[in-house]
């Protein structure tokens, strides 16, 4: 079964909430810039202290956007409550290792394989903080539930991607608002995509339940139809006593 999310049709549907929450998400996306500036650094120093802050803004993103969508009270990025406990902190680190670890791998398969990896693994980091799931659990769940739709995923995040930065072509600054965007269109991708395979579920499970019924209706049919063949078999018997007699 194919998942099916408009790409462009979702960029308008967020633009209400980018409006709302103008302030927060500008502030989360010149923290990005920020850190990617520190990142080009030639000091090892800043450029790995900006690696690993990088991780926890990436968890900031993805905890928000989603508070924003699945109906939970608002995550509230700047306050010190919201930081994240060591563990999941630390969950969260390993999965986005993991994750990359794999994807990298893929290069070295002639590159192509990196691409679909991508695709299947795209909600591994979700699901560790959506799910509270180990980093191996995330990436198992993630690389099963988008079975058979790793492509069309990888094309979706690249759309998505593209999306972003065309936002630097309007001197950099349509970049604060395309990134955002496309950052909230990702989250509600991943939303769809858990209410997609939920249905799947739910539709496999009627099959199921359907061919059940279907199964049990049979053997009752056979019951009667194997009771009556007795009942014609005994009666015929009886007739050949009574004629005997």
């Amino acid at each position: 079964m194919k998942f099916k999310f408009k790409i462009w049709q979702n960029i308008k549907s967020v633009w209400p909430v980018y409006k709302v929450e103008f302030g927060t998400l500008l502030t989360l996306a010149l923290i990005t810039a920020l850190i990617k500036a520190g990142q080009s650094s030639e000091e090892l120093i800043l450029v790995g202290a900006s690696y690993v802050v990088s991780i926890l803004v990436t968890y900031a993103w993805i905890k928000y956007s989603l508070s924003l969508f699945n109906g939970e009270k608002k995550f509230k990025v700047f306050s010190v409550k919201s930081l994240p406990s060591l563990n999941d902190f630390w969950s969260f680190v390993l999965t986005v290792l993991l994750t990359a670890v794999i994807v990298i791998g893929g290069v070295f398969l002639l590159v192509i394989p990196a691409f679909y990896f991508g695709g299947r693994l795209i909600f591994s980091t979700y699901l560790s903080i959506d799910k509270k799931t180990s980093p191996l659990e995330s990436v198992k769940q993630s690389w099963k539930m988008t079975k058979g739709n790793g492509w069309r995923l990888f094309w979706k995040s690249l759309v998505l991607g593209l999306f972003s930065v065309l936002g630097l072509l309007a001197f950099g600054i349509g970049w604060f608002v395309t990134f955002p965007i496309g950052m909230l269109v990702l989250t509600k991708m991943y939303l769809s995509f858990l209410e997609f395979k939920k249905g799947h579920h739910n539709d496999h499970k009627k099959e199921e339940s359907e061919d059940l019924k279907t199964e049990q209706k049979a053997e009752i049919e056979e019951k009667k139809e194997d009771s009556s063949k007795e009942e014609v078999v005994e009666a015929e018997k009886v007739e050949t006593e009574e004629t005997k007699e």
